[in-house]
């Protein structure tokens, strides 16, 4: 509902802006700062003068929302923060189990409370968030922002198992469950299929970005680092390594992709970035 918000910021109507994007879209703090933007491409304001930045508008709004979050401590009451999202669904007895309780799983966990089904959403990391928290740096998206939106999701009635991990979906249905909903996201990555990419100093990205987010103690000064990739992943993972310890870091890359203002805050940062290269053997 990009006309509806955007109309309601002008209008400075803030908390009713944060409703009518929450309404369906339960990150608006995630999605305002890494959404790739790719809106802004097809923009018709940009025949006029620019595109329209919806992407840092969800970010005001949502920064808004939560620093008003004490003096409103119940953002779900009407007459404290404007028009809210509510609804009372008539309880259906239907329990559904959410493996994953990334991005996919906790908003599917949250629309199918609100039409009357009982969720309960399984991980088998001890925090939730799934990409968002264990792949997305801190510098980026600040956590509590993020815990706050996923508190958010629970205080609609959302059930949270953490540290579980499932092995027997068929016992999901023994136990009650009437669906289960697969959203184990995409946490897997893999190495160039070159020769040494075996050697114990060549680490997936996704790897060191989920042990720097969970806060593992890594020590990389003094090491010079080389990033394989051009996506924001190597952009996260090259700059993650920065604040290990200030490494000389460089990025190598046939072209690189990432997001213009994550390249230009890596090149604040002292980051190489070496293009136009392909990769034969790691030594």
């Amino acid at each position: 509902r990009a006309q509806g918000y955007i109309a309601l910021i002008k209008q400075k109507r803030y908390a009713d802006a944060y409703w009518a994007i929450r309404r369906e879209h339960p990150f608006p703090s995630v999605c305002g700062r890494v959404c790739n933007r790719r809106c802004e491409e097809q923009c018709s304001r940009a025949l006029y003068d620019e595109p329209v930045s919806i992407m840092k508008l969800k970010w005001f709004v949502a920064d808004w929302a939560y620093a008003h979050r004490n003096e409103l401590p119940n953002l779900r009451d009407k007459s404290l923060v404007g028009t809210p999202f509510s609804h009372a669904p008539t309880p259906t007895g239907k329990k559904v189990a959410i493996i994953g309780a990334g991005p996919a799983g906790m908003t599917a966990a949250l629309d199918l409370v609100r039409i009357g089904h009982q969720a309960t959403v399984f991980d088998s990391l001890p925090i939730a968030g799934g990409m968002m928290r264990v792949g997305i740096p801190p510098h980026r998206l600040p956590y509590d922002r993020l815990d706050w939106e996923i508190q958010q999701i629970v205080d609609e009635g959302v059930d949270m198992r953490l540290s579980t991990r499932i092995y027997d979906i068929p016992g999901l249905f023994s136990q009650g469950y009437n669906a289960v909903v697969i959203a184990t996201g995409a946490h897997s990555a893999w190495k160039l299929n070159i020769p040494g990419t075996e050697h114990p100093d060549n680490w997936l990205s996704l790897d060191l970005l989920r042990r720097a987010c969970l806060g593992e103690k890594i020590d990389l000064s003094g090491r010079d680092i080389a990033v394989i990739g051009a996506g924001d992943v190597a952009l996260d993972a090259a700059r993650v390594s920065v604040r290990l310890g200030r490494p000389k870091v460089k990025i190598i890359c046939r072209g690189m992709r990432a997001s213009f203002n994550e390249i230009d805050e890596a090149n604040k940062e002292g980051i190489e970035i070496i293009r136009n290269r392909v990769f034969k053997e790691v030594v």
